[in-house]
Parts: structure tokens; sequence; C-alpha cells
């Protein structure tokens, strides 16, 4: 008989334990397990980057000139790396409804609510009739579960020829461009005189002026044509996007030149002898022994013109070293030594032709301010931790030179810079979002362009608490009536008395705090009504117009503690340097501004009526 009393105790330990928790839950290459369900992405910032390379210089016996310029478009990806999936399934219980919506914008999560409704007491009512019954057969009740599942040139002829097309053209076309402007000036003139009093000779003149001016543009344009024409065969355009992940924050040697178009301009084998015959120079030096020796750290050594770490060089060429006399390496063709140095020396050739020529460009993610992080933010893998969302943090993009950092404190000028919000500088965060038993509530949340939090919102109602607790006792008296009639109706009675009572004072525990007692209500209206009372005796001692003026003075006032909140919060806001959040606390500062305005110049119109009426009463 204890176990069966027991077992009613334990069905209204399952029907009160219906907590619910909203899961997302991340997805990755082998998370089989989190495919069912609304899978959505982060984001992460990624540049669209044009780039151009123009040819500027082909002197004889120098390596040719090429300047590179960049255009920045910063942009929005989907994160391949940051993919979760919220799981609709894990806000159902047997005694709660939900409710989920979703919203996506190309793909992208805009929108988020999610609601549940406690239904246990409803539940707890329906099932209280026959548990006692249930109990008298079984002791245990099954609960469903769900699966979830000379001089050399270096540049081919073609670009010699339009280089020096371009800077022969420079002087004619600017001669020719100011003898124009300055025709069409005195064709201007003629133009007005005839206007003023037309005679035959000044038609003449016009017409004369005008044929000349058009022949003169005509040759003009011819030549600015083949000087852009040109230019056009000089120059290389190419748009590349970067990065292609939200965890790349730097690329220290990227987008080179196409070959292509290396070969178009120069004469590969010509520059390469160039640059074997000079760069060597920069990585070699005369020691005390007057012998030449290899330089291998430091900004002039080997190293560092090839891209690499000390260490992986003397990995790569293990029989070169500081204490090796280059002159007798070379010598020594042959030799394990002079082999390696050849190497060494055509890899230097190609890596200060690549760097010179093919000019790369170097790449980076620099985050600015104390928020954020220089590597990526995972987030909770939790899958209770609910909705994860980033906040961009404050960052700049810089183009420099191959393998070279750029922009503030590094004593070099960026190629482009552009700064910004950055995603994947941010932090992941989540909004988690439970129900207890009892409970009801909802969660919701948008986001802007950017993937950044505009409005969020949790409610929570336990009002479901008062119909539980009545079916508690409900409960409780059919189990009453079962040990009645098993074991005796006195110690039955007892403890289902006991029992009871604890329940009714649940009930009016919850109630309590629900409704408002007759005295409370009194009490409300009393002090509302002394409320009133004290401002009309106010507006009576003082008049209307005196009364308007201290309302007025007192809104102004409030007005004016507002603003200066606004600026507090604007001045510690880390994004308030962007253009939509800028643009927000303008919007609100300029409406707190102009309800000031409207109060000072309402209480500069009671002030005018008022000295309008003494005046009155004066004559």
């Amino acid at each position: 008989m204890k176990l069966r009393f027991l077992g009613v105790t334990a069905l209204s330990a399952t029907l009160v334990s219906g907590c619910t928790h909203l899961e997302v839950n991340r997805h990755g290459p082998d998370s089989t397990g989190s495919r069912s369900g609304y899978a959505y992405m982060l984001d992460f910032t990624q540049y669209q980057i044009e780039l151009k390379r123009t040819l500027i210089s082909c002197d004889a016996d120098k390596v040719p000139e090429v300047k590179t310029e960049a255009t920045i478009t910063a942009l929005l990806a989907p994160d391949g790396e940051q993919v979760y999936v919220i799981d609709p399934e894990s806000m159902i219980s047997a005694f709660k409804t939900s409710d989920i919506s979703i919203t996506y914008k190309d793909g992208r999560l805009v929108a988020f609510n999610a609601s549940t409704v406690d239904k246990t007491g409803d539940v707890i009512a329906s099932v209280a009739a026959t548990a006692g019954k249930v109990v008298l057969l079984a002791s245990g009740i099954p609960i469903p579960v769900s699966d979830k599942a000379g001089k050399a040139q270096m540049c081919k002829d073609d670009a010699v020829s339009n280089l020096a097309l371009i800077e022969a053209n420079k002087k004619p076309i600017k001669a020719a461009t100011d003898a124009l402007d300055e025709a069409n000036a005195k064709l201007a003139v003629l133009t007005a005189q005839f206007a003023t009093k037309p005679t035959e000779k000044l038609r003449t003149q016009i017409e004369a002026r005008t044929k000349a001016n058009a022949a003169a543009k005509k040759q003009l344009d011819a030549i600015t044509k083949a000087s852009s024409d040109a230019q056009a065969w000089l120059t290389d355009r190419r748009t590349a996007t970067w990065p292609d992940d939200s965890s790349t924050f730097h690329a220290w040697s990227a987008y080179p030149l196409p070959i292509g178009t290396a070969d178009k301009w120069f004469k590969g084998d010509a520059i390469r002898g160039v640059i074997a015959r000079d760069q060597t120079k920069t990585w070699e030096d005369t020691g005390d022994d007057n012998k030449i020796h290899l330089i291998i750290e430091g900004e002039r050594g080997a190293a560092y013109q090839l891209g690499m770490s000390p260490e992986a060089f003397r990995a790569r060429y293990p029989e070169l070293n500081p204490a090796v006399d280059v002159t007798e390496c070379r010598k020594a063709a042959g030799s394990a030594c002079g082999i390696r140095l050849a190497q060494l020396d055509n890899d230097l050739v190609n890596a200060v032709y690549y760097r010179s020529v093919r000019a790369p460009i170097a790449l980076h993610l620099v985050r600015r301010g104390s928020y954020g992080s220089d590597k990526p933010s995972a987030g909770s893998s939790h899958p209770k931790a609910g909705l994860r969302y980033r906040v961009p943090a404050a960052g700049t993009f810089l183009i420099c030179e191959a393998n070279q950092e750029c922009g503030d404190g590094s004593g070099s000028e960026p190629i482009a810079k552009v700064n910004g919000a950055i995603a994947q500088l941010g932090t992941v965060f989540n909004i988690s979002f439970s129900s207890p038993a009892f409970a009801s509530g909802s969660v919701s949340a948008t986001f802007d362009d950017q993937g950044r939090l505009l409005t969020a919102g949790l409610k929570r109602d336990n009002a479901a608490a008062l119909a539980a607790a009545n079916a508690v006792g409900s409960t409780v008296d059919e189990a009453g009536k079962v040990v009645k009639a098993k074991k005796g109706a006195e110690l039955a009675g007892i403890t289902n008395a006991t029992t009871l009572a604890k329940a009714k004072a649940d009930l009016a525990k919850a109630e309590e705090g629900l409704t408002k007692t007759p005295q409370q209500l009194a009490s409300e209206q009393l002090t509302a009504l002394q409320t009133q009372q004290q401002i009309e005796a106010i507006q009576a001692t003082l008049g209307p117009s005196q009364a308007k003026d201290l309302t007025n003075q007192v809104a102004v006032a409030k007005l004016q503690l507002d603003l200066a909140e606004t600026q507090r919060k604007r001045a510690e806001d880390p994004h308030a340097d962007q253009a939509a959040v800028k643009a927000q606390y303008d919007a609100q500062t300029g409406v707190t501004n102009a309800r000031i305005t409207s109060l000072e110049a309402e209480a500069r119109m009671v002030e005018a009526e008022r000295a309008l009426a003494k005046a009155k009463a004066g004559s």
C-alpha cells in the first residue's frame, strides 16, 4: 500500500517538473545529431578589393616600377565556422504548448521569437479524478520519450612605347586643351555680340571660329584617346574578396600581379639578370677576414628576403652558414656548398622578382580599442546556452606592401585602409531561455544588417501556478479516498488534511500576489485623491499661468536630465562612431532638444499673455 501511495507522489512530481529550455546546437562536419531544426549562420566581415596596378617606369638598367592602388568595399558573408541549429522540440513538453517563429533575410537570421504556454494546471485538473484509480491498478506510469535526431632594358618594346607615348603627349594635350579653352571663350564673346547686334561680319566670324574649334577638339580627342589607350594597356585591374573565412586575420603575401600581365610588360630574364648582378649585395658582406660571408638574419639577411625564419632557412640550406666563404663556395660549383649556394642565389632572385615586379600585397584585420579579440570567438558550445549572436568590434582593414605591417606606429604608410565594424573581431554572446514548471514565457530578438542585436525581450508569467495549486488539492483529495478505502480513514484523514492544508496555503499565497485587498485599493484611491487636491490647491494659490510656468520648468529640467543621460551613453558606447549608431543618437538628441525648445516657447507665450493682461488691467 505504501508503494502505491508513492506512485501518486511520483505522478505529481512528474507533472510539475516540466521545465523546458531553448536548445541551440552548434553544427560541425561531424555533428550529425544537430541537423534537425532551424539552421542559421552568424556573419563575418569580408572585403571586396579592387586592385589597380600601373606600370609607371621602365628606365633602362633599372627594375621597373609598378604603382599599386586599392578600393575597398565592406561586405557580410555567412560564417561557415559558426553554424547553429535551433531545436524546436526542446520547447515542447507533455504539459506545454510552444510557438516558434524565425525570420530570415538572404539566408540570415534577422528575427526570432519563441514562446511556451504552460498547461500543467489544466492537465493536472483533468487527470486528478483518475489518478487514484490508476494507482489502484499499477504502481508506475510510463513516460513517453521522443527521438531527436650596354644598359639592359627590362620592359618589353610595347611597354616602353606606351610609356613614351604618354610622356610625349602630356605637353601637347595641355597646350591643345589651353588653346581650345581660349578659342571657346572668344567664340562665346562673338556669340554674345551677335545676340546684342547681329551683323553679317559677326555671323561669318562665328561660323569660322566654330569650325576651327571643332577641328581642334577632334585633334585633341585623338591625342587624348591615344594616351588613354596606352594607359589602359599599362594598367592591370582585378577584384578579390578577402578573407575566405572568419579565422583568417592576416595574409602576408597575396594577390600578386598576374603572370600573364607580367609577361606582357616585362623581360623576365633581363630583370632576373639585373637582380642577380646587383641585389645579392644586400645579403652578402665582407668580414674581418676580408672574405665574403652570407648574412642570414635581420632585414638584410637572406632568410628575411625569402620570407622565412632563420630556423627554416638553416633547414633548407644546411650547408650554408655565416662562416662560409661565399667566393670559394661559388668557385667549387660542383661541391655541396656550391650547389646549395646556386640554389639560394636562384631562390633569392626569384623572391626579389616576385616582390618588386609582381608586387603582392599584405592584408591585415586590426582591432581598435579594448573590446573584442584578435582571435576568433567561438562562444558557448552548450546546447542550452540558447540563441547565439555576435557583436562586431571596431577595427581597421589595412592593405600594405608584401610581408609588411603598416599604419599607426609601424613607420610605413598603407596602400589603403578602412575603419569600421568587423564581425569576427567581436565576441559571440548568447540569449538563453528556459520556462520552469507552472510558467509561461516568451523570448524575442531582432538583429540589424551587421548582425548586431537591435531589440530583445524576455517575458515570464507565473499565473499558471494558481490552477496547478488548485489541481494539486484535487489530486490530494483523490489520493485520500484511495488511502481511506485501503488503510483506514483516521490515519489517511490526518495525512490528507495536512497535505491539503499546505496546498491551500500555497494557493492563498499565489492569489495574494495577483489580487489586491479592499484596504489596498482604498488606500491607493485615497493617495490619488490627495495628490489631485494638492495640485488644485497649488493652481488656486499661484494662478493658472504661474502653475503652468512651474510645470514647464519641471518638464524642461527632466528633459535636460534625459539629454545628459543620452550624452553619457553616447560617450561610453564603443560603437558611437559608426554611422547607424551615430544617427540614432543624433535623432534622440534632436527630439529632446526640440521638446525643450517647444516648452521654452510655450513659457514665453504664457509670459506674453501675462504681460498683455497686466497692460489691459492698467488701461
